[in-house]
């Protein structure tokens, strides 16, 4: 029974480490200019949170087969309010996931707008590369005017 115990105060702990993962990536989608390094670190601890969890839920799983329970553990008072609580966290951590990927979609749509913007500009126009560079379509000479 300790293990298992053990299991959801892990389960728990893991989620609370979630809850200030995606309290940071909203931060991070909040500013004006997003650091994609900040995001891709973000999403690196999201997924080593996730398998760390997907672990203690197969630990959970195992024991509650061993122990014969069933969540919410209606038999077993302190079981029941552990569960209590990752379900409650669970919940939170939903939507806060949920806002967090709304303004991620709320950016792909801009950058979607800038990209549709720029590839109608026509051939003649000067534009810059991905590398920074400006580029010339096809029709662009180069004037050498002297004054």
């Amino acid at each position: 029974m300790e293990n298992f115990a053990q299991t959801l105060g892990g389960i728990q702990q893991e989620l609370l480490k979630l809850k200030v993962v995606l309290l940071a990536e909203y931060d991070a989608l909040q500013v004006i200019q997003r650091d994609p390094l900040v995001l891709q670190a973000i999403t690196d601890e999201k997924n080593s949170l996730l398998a760390a969890l997907n672990y203690y839920d197969k630990l959970r799983l195992d024991e509650e087969k061993r122990l014969r329970l069933i969540a919410p553990y209606a038999e077993n008072a302190d079981f029941g309010e552990l569960w209590q609580g990752i379900v409650q966290l669970t919940l939170e951590l939903k939507a806060l996931n949920m806002q967090n990927g709304e303004l991620m979609e709320q950016q792909m749509a801009i950058v979607n707008d800038i990209r549709k913007v720029i590839s109608r500009t026509s051939l003649g126009q000067m534009v810059y590369g991905e590398n920074g560079q400006s580029q010339a379509g096809a029709n662009f000479n180069r004037l050498n005017i002297n004054i």
